[in-house]
Order: C-alpha cells, then sequence, then structure tokens
C-alpha cells in the first residue's frame, strides 16, 4: 500500500487491516481449497468507473452515444485514455496492484480485458468474472481476482427484476465464491438502479435489489453462521437509507446481520460521490459479522474502509471545491478519471 499502509497498519493495532485473463459464466469452476498463499494482506476495491464503452455499435443495446459518430464522439483514442487513467487509478491504491477489484459501468467482455492489460494492471496475473447482463445500456459489473491469491469456485448471477413491468430489467448482481489458503469467500458485486427519477421515486427498485441480495446471503449464512460475505458496489443508495439499514440489515452493531463499513463515514464530510455540494458513500463495503473482530483467518478491522483520492484524480470547480475528476460533464468531454471515487478496504491474516 502506499501512504494508507501505515494509517491501516495503525487502524488494525487499535480496533483488533494481466497477464493471462481467464473468464467463466460457469456455476461450477474449482472444488480445490484455494490457494495458499504467504500474503498478510488483501486490498479490496469497488470503482464505479464511468461508462467504460467500446467504440462499436452493438445493436442489442443502446450504446449509440458510445460511438464516434454519437453524441459524445467516443473514439479509439478517449478509450484509450480512460482505459490508461482507470488502471493508474487502480495501480495507486495498491503498488503491487490490489487482490480483488469489483467494477461496474463496464460494458463488455472485450474492454474488461483490455483494462486488465493497461498500464501496472498488466503484471497482475488477473482472472475475471463478468456477465452481459441484461441492462438496456448494456452496463455490466464485474470481478478481477488475482489468481496467485484466489481460486474461483463457483459464480453465479443474480436476475433483478424490477417492479416497473413497463422497464423491468437492471443489472444482474455478481456473486462469486472463491477460496484463499482454505478459506472460502462470498463476494457480491452491486450496481442497484439509479436515483434518476428522485430517491422516493425509485426506492423501490433498489429494495427489490436488496431483496434478492438479502435472500442469497439468508442461504448462505443458513448453511454457514460464520461465512465470509463481502457486498461492495455502487448501491445508489446510502447507508442510512431502506434497501441499506432494513432490508439488508447492514448497520453497525453486532447483531446486524452484515456490518457495513461506510455507515459511521455517512456523520462525517466524506464520501464517495459528490452530489449538490456534499459528498456521499453511494459506493459501500459490507461485510459478514464473520469478518469482524476475528483472532484467526482474514478479518477487517471496523474502521479501515476509505474512499481512494489523490489531486490526480481530482478537479477544483468554481466554488473551490475539490470534486472527481470525471470523464464527461453532460455532452463535454473532460477526459477525467471518474465520477465517483473507489473505496477500499484491506483484509489481513493472522
Amino acid at each position: 500500500m502506499k501512504q494508507y499502509a501505515f494509517l491501516l497498519a495503525c487502524i488494525s493495532l487499535l480496533g483488533t487491516r494481466c497477464s493471462d485473463t481467464a473468464s467463466t459464466d460457469a456455476n461450477s469452476i474449482d472444488q480445490s481449497n484455494g490457494r495458499a498463499t504467504t500474503s498478510k494482506e488483501i486490498t479490496v476495491v469497488f470503482y464505479n468507473i464511468e461508462n467504460l464503452f467500446d467504440t462499436e455499435n452493438d445493436p442489442d443495446i443502446l450504446d449509440d452515444d458510445f460511438t464516434s459518430e454519437g453524441k459524445y464522439a467516443w473514439t479509439a483514442e478517449r478509450l484509450q485514455l480512460h482505459l490508461e487513467h482507470s488502471a493508474q487509478v487502480l495501480s495507486a491504491i495498491d503498488d503491487d496492484q490490489p487482490e480483488l477489484v469489483g467494477l461496474c459501468e463496464i460494458e463488455n467482455k472485450k474492454v474488461l480485458e483490455q483494462l486488465a492489460s493497461t498500464g501496472g494492471l498488466a503484471s497482475a496475473r488477473y482472472g475475471f468474472v463478468h456477465k452481459d447482463s441484461p441492462d438496456e445500456r448494456g452496463i455490466d459489473v464485474a470481478l478481477l481476482f488475482d489468481e496467485e491469491i484466489f481460486s474461483l469456485i463457483k459464480t453465479e448471477f443474480l436476475l433483478v427484476t424490477l417492479p416497473n413491468h413497463e422497464d423491468p430489467n437492471t443489472r444482474d448482481v455478481l456473486y462469486a465464491e472463491l477460496k484463499s489458503s482454505g478459506e472460502k469467500f462470498h463476494v457480491f458485486v452491486n450496481h442497484w438502479p439509479s436515483r434518476r427519477q428522485g430517491q422516493q421515486e425509485s426506492e423501490a427498485n433498489r429494495i427489490a435489489a436488496a431483496e434478492i441480495v438479502k435472500s442469497k446471503v439468508d442461504d448462505i449464512l443458513l448453511n454457514d453462521a460464520k461465512a465470509k460475505i463481502l457486498l461492495m458496489g455502487d448501491f445508489n443508495d446510502y447507508p442510512e437509507n431502506k434497501s441499506i439499514s432494513e432490508v439488508l440489515d447492514a448497520g453497525t452493531t453486532n447483531e446486524s446481520t452484515l456490518f457495513n463499513l461506510m455507515a459511521e463515514k455517512q456523520k462525517s464530510e466524506d464520501g464517495s460521490y459528490w452530489y449538490q455540494g456534499e459528498w456521499g458513500w453511494l459506493d459501500q463495503m459490507m461485510v459478514s459479522q464473520a469478518f469482524i473482530d476475528v483472532e484467526n483467518g482474514w478479518s477487517v478491522a471496523r474502521n479501515s474502509a476509505f474512499a481512494f483520492r489523490e489531486d490526480f484524480m481530482m478537479f477544483t470547480d468554481a466554488k473551490g471545491n475539490k470534486r472527481p475528476s470525471r470523464v464527461y460533464a453532460g455532452d463535454d468531454f473532460k477526459g477525467g478519471y471518474s465520477d465517483h471515487l473507489p473505496v477500499f478496504i484491506t483484509l489481513t491474516r493472522h
């Protein structure tokens, strides 16, 4: 880790820390005990990467704007810049490349492969999990994992059907079961429906997504009460909203089904997303209680979740506020990084 390493180490002490790519849509992949690793830390990142589209027109999705003739004049040069910027951010979070990376706003397998072979990421051994989702714009979630650390056991893509029968489609939720040093990890990558129609007007859509995820989490915990579960994503809701705090039962107590590592941070002037002059945590990390304050195996400290921000990722607006440097602002190409900041945690093995 960069400058965050010392801070994370202190927190842990006080509180308890592409080369060839492989893709899969299979439900059952590997029944081994997982990679045996000498690593004592795993960096887990989630990044809403802001519209990583290729330049080709896919007749099955609404991607016309992201072509050279489209509204955004999306050229190969602009795509390459976005790939380089995204790889720059992910590599900067961890000097040795993060071991587990959840992504959203990925168009397809092609751009995912391009990203994994760009810049500092190219020296990692990333496998990946991805599937084209039913989202009408064609934006998907994906998971990169270090094949020297993890074995992929199985994957599943949870279909979320929205209550609006005229527009029932949205992104799948990615579920992957992995192993490292004999321990299972149950990982969910989320990109829940947006607030474009307004928070209250669209809340039922995110509740629908939350119910699907909670049902899967409950099934896992029913089979193994000490299962190590990790949820990450752009939830398009904040920690105090109903979909998170009530449906998922993600809070900050030992009684909560999931421990929301961003819930306490919502009270601070910090966040992953800037909206109407304020920071907030649309991007979150949540874990099952088995990850918290454990003496053996992989664990995470309660206060070890952060948004990653460096000056190169930010711009200063007319009011002097530092905000994420976007790829587009409206229809104008800005050549920035993303409208979201990545969030990350460090898992420590005892």
